[in-house]
């Protein structure tokens, strides 16, 4: 439990930020921001033409390993969007959604143009839907430096508060886990962020 929650921890730092001077690829001010057309004011709006727009604003040297990032719950809803007569539009017309790859390690929960889709929690739901939001993004995380300074320490505590509970009177015992890490952005121009549109 511990080390998923450093590793979580580090998702969010590159992903979402924690607040300065890890603010994470979702807020950095020089990575592109692409706005949504108007009329696409909510986050299971983003569709085809705006996944496109985000791909063309990605440094092509970095296209390689490029992939988009979402919430799973704003996928679930871009992936089943339909057109007109009622068709799925994600995962026909050479637009597969289902991940044939039979490698080890994290498989993608579909594509956008070709392009993996990877899903996080530390990236806003579908129900924190707003305009003028950002929300999901496209790029490579290549461009994101890991520092690892130290092992793990891991400290014991039978007193003191914890979430707001004294566990000396609960009888209980904390675990504390040490670790110093960071997970920064190094090329901007390897991302770009979607963003609701103002209505």
């Amino acid at each position: 439990l511990g080390g998923e929650a450093l590793a979580n921890r580090v998702d969010k730092e590159g992903f979402a930020g924690v607040g300065s001077p890890f603010i994470g690829v979702l807020n950095h001010p020089t990575v592109t921001t692409v706005t949504l057309p108007s009329g696409h004011d909510t986050f299971a709006e983003f569709d085809l033409t705006d996944a496109s727009d985000l791909i063309a604003n990605v440094e092509e040297s970095v296209l390689d390993g490029a992939a988009f990032y979402m919430h799973r719950s704003v996928w679930s809803k871009v992936r089943t969007q339909k057109d007109t007569a009622g068709n799925y539009i994600i995962g026909f017309a050479g637009n597969p959604i289902v991940s044939t790859e039979t490698y080890g390690g994290i498989k993608p929960a579909g594509y956008i143009w070709g392009y993996p889709v990877f899903t996080t929690r530390h990236l806003p739901a579908n129900s924190a839907s707003a305009v003028s939001t950002k929300f999901l993004f496209f790029g490579n995380l290549k461009a994101l430096a890991y520092g690892d300074k130290g092992e793990l320490r891991v400290a014991q505590h039978a007193s003191g508060s914890f979430g707001g509970k004294e566990i000396g009177l609960a009888d209980q015992t904390a675990l504390v886990y040490k670790h110093r890490h960071a997970l920064v952005l190094t090329l901007p121009a390897a991302f770009a962020v979607a963003k609701t549109a103002a209505s």
